[in-house]
């Protein structure tokens, strides 16, 4: 067998923990075309996605989460989670501030 069918056969699926807010299913991570992403574990009767956080609060807008996104050429990015209402975009990852940064500004 080649590398690629060692990784995909009899991989059991990760769950999340979390429950599909569309149809009550368990949430999965799923990986895609653009990177992991988690997904309901009914697909496709089910269609729910969700982008996975970094836990970082967005620099422009404070309101989205960054989030790691992959482009055409296969090279990670880091954007806003609301997009295309906030156009936050960036190669390197954002560094969460602390309360003395904060201060000094």
């Amino acid at each position: 067998k080649s590398p690629n069918e060692l990784r995909t056969t009899n991989k059991e699926p990760e769950y999340t923990g979390d429950v599909c807010p569309k149809c009550g299913g368990k949430t999965i991570f799923r990986h895609g075309k653009f990177g992991k992403f988690i997904g309901c574990e009914n697909y496709p009767e089910c269609d729910f996605t969700k982008q996975i956080s970094l836990d970082i609060k967005c620099p422009v807008c404070g309101e989205g989460d960054v989030v790691s996104r992959r482009s055409k050429n296969g090279r990670v990015f880091y954007g806003c989670s609301r997009y295309p209402d906030c156009d936050f975009v960036s190669w390197e990852m954002p560094k969460i501030k602390t309360n003395k940064e904060e201060d000094e500004d």
